[in-house]
Order: structure tokens, then C-alpha cells, then sequence
């Protein structure tokens, strides 16, 4: 059997850089037998390089016979570098642009996954604008349910009351014009990863995995505290949720369950890093599998050119 040749392409524009760094090169280790995998870097600025040396995205891919896509768009400018991708006839894995675009914008994201039966937490942009943050915490305080959670990047604020509220804004605009705020709502958190054409199923949900925090980095437990009736509650949700974003070949869906008012969407990742958070792999061993036999899972979907 001849060899399959993996163009493994990581970094790019945005806050996912590092992750996607890690990612590709784990992506690159975890490659089963069979195929021979090389690596492509995209810059911050969206310059391709090969070995070392600036190069056009088709020059780059011009051997490859798959892409094994650990690119993390998080902005505008990153999922260009990601579009390119779809310029050339090479299969690559993971979401598609549109779709990805979509489900990484939060406010968006949640409003389709709400016509699709979905719970969310309230929230919404907030601009900076020529207003101090005390007049818009002030009007915020009035009008928004807390506690709730300032979010600008890839850091948050608990506001629990209107100072911590004007604190979280005053921190928050210091590099950003604008911050999403949204309810805090306390609960178990949970993460569950989702595959598809798995183990039978056009969309597989694996069992949730309870998010444990500890300040600094999360813990993944199974099978947690969760109700069998949960359970079936979180693999439903990200199954929704990945079939109504138009998702493809995987994803990572968290949430929050309150204790009496139950499931609550909190995002969905189109690019679970396999490197970082360990859902994947955790999630692959539960059912008997590994990350070199889904790779070849995945790699095999891309190139049959399977869709979602």
C-alpha cells in the first residue's frame, strides 16, 4: 500500500496561535502507519512557510495528499489564512470557513442553536464608545441579569455586583473596544466531543465529561456527577449542535447544568485542540478507540470528500 502524504498545517493569524502550535505538532506524533506527515507553518501575519522558507499555500500543499488542518481561527484575519485552504483541491480536515465563522462567533451562533431548541445564557456585545465604564456598568446594572461574566478575548470577569461589574469593563477596554457580557449561571460544567460517521452514526456524541476547575487548568472526570437523565441531555445538546453549525468531521460542545433549570449551551469549538485538553483522547479510550485510528478516521471522511 503506498504511503499517504499529511501536510499538518498550524499557527496563523489570532489568540490561537501557541494552542495551535502544540496542536499540530501532537497531530504530527499521533499519525498512524501508513502516513508520512510534514509540516507547514502559517505565521501571525498568514505567510506560509515550508522548511523555513516563505512560500505560496499551493506551493506548500502542492505533495500532500490530505491536510491535517490544527489551524484555530479566532478572528477575521485567521480564518482567511484558514479559507485558503478551500482555494485548492487538496481535502483537508475539519469545519469548513462559513461554518466555522459562524460558530465561533458567540452571539450568532447562539441565536441559531436557540431556533434549534437550544438553551443559551442571555448576553450581548457591549461597544466602549465615548462612555466611561462607570456610566456603562451603571446602565448595564440596571438592565442585566447578575452575576454575569465580562468576556474580552480570551479573559473573563465574575461581576457579582455593580463594582466588580464598572472593575471587569475598566479591565476589559484597557485592550478591547468591545467585550461580550453574559448571565452567569452556576452549575456543573461539561464538556462532550462529537464525531462524525462514528461507530455507526452520521453525528456520534461521546459520553460528557464533567469539567472540573481549579483557577488555573481543568481536570476532565468521568463519568462525574452527572444523571443518567443529564447525560442523555448533553449528548443531545451537542449533537443539535453540531449538526445546526453545519460542523464537520468533529467538535467540542460546553455547557453548565443548573441544578433546577438544567442544560445550558456555553460554546462550541470547531477545533478541539488534541494537544490541550485531552477530550478527544480521553473521550477515543472510553469507547476503544485512540487519536492515531480517528486521524485515519478523519483523513479517510476528508478524502472520500464526505460532507457533514
Amino acid at each position: 500500500m503506498s504511503t499517504v502524504r499529511v501536510a499538518i498545517v498550524r499557527g496563523g493569524p489570532g489568540g490561537g496561535f501557541e494552542a495551535s502550535l502544540r496542536n499540530g505538532s501532537y497531530l504530527l506524533s499521533q499519525l498512524p502507519e501508513g502516513f508520512e506527515g510534514f509540516d507547514i507553518f502559517v505565521d501571525k501575519e498568514g505567510i506560509w512557510h515550508e522548511g523555513g522558507v516563505p512560500v505560496s499555500p499551493e506551493r506548500a500543499l502542492r505533495h500532500a495528499d490530505v491536510v491535517l488542518n490544527a489551524l484555530h481561527p479566532d478572528s477575521v484575519e485567521a480564518v482567511d489564512a484558514y479559507r485558503a485552504l478551500e482555494s485548492f483541491s487538496v481535502p483537508y480536515t475539519g469545519t469548513r470557513p462559513l461554518s466555522a465563522s459562524l460558530a465561533t462567533h458567540p452571539l450568532r451562533s447562539r441565536e441559531l442553536l436557540r431556533k434549534n431548541g437550544l438553551r443559551a445564557p442571555h448576553s450581548m456585545e457591549v461597544k466602549k464608545g465615548k462612555k466611561a465604564a462607570h456610566e456603562i456598568a451603571l446602565e448595564l446594572f440596571r438592565s442585566f441579569p447578575m452575576p454575569s461574566i465580562v468576556r474580552a478575548g480570551k479573559e473573563l470577569w465574575l461581576a457579582k455586583d455593580f463594582h466588580s461589574l464598572e472593575r471587569a469593563l475598566g479591565e476589559a477596554f484597557k485592550d478591547h473596544e468591545t467585550v461580550l457580557i453574559e448571565e452567569h449561571i452556576a452549575g456543573k460544567r461539561a464538556a462532550v466531543a462529537v464525531a462524525d460517521e462514528f461507530r455507526g452514526k452520521k453525528h456520534y456524541a461521546f459520553f460528557p465529561m464533567e469539567v472540573a476547575f481549579d483557577g488555573t487548568s481543568e481536570r476532565l472526570l468521568y463519568p462525574g456527577t452527572f444523571s443518567q437523565e443529564e447525560k442523555s441531555m448533553l449528548g443531545l445538546a451537542a449533537h443539535t449542535a453540531h449538526q445546526a453549525l453545519g460542523l464537520r468531521h468533529y467538535s467540542r460542545a460546553d455547557f453548565v447544568v443548573h441544578p433546577k433549570r438544567g442544560v445550558y449551551l456555553l460554546s462550541v469549538n470547531p477545533f478541539p485542540s488534541f494537544a490541550d485538553d485531552g477530550l478527544f483522547s480521553d473521550s477515543l479510550g472510553l469507547v476503544g478507540s485512540n487519536v492515531p485510528d480517528f486521524l485515519k478516521h478523519v483523513m479517510s471522511l476528508a478524502r472520500d470528500k464526505k460532507e457533514r
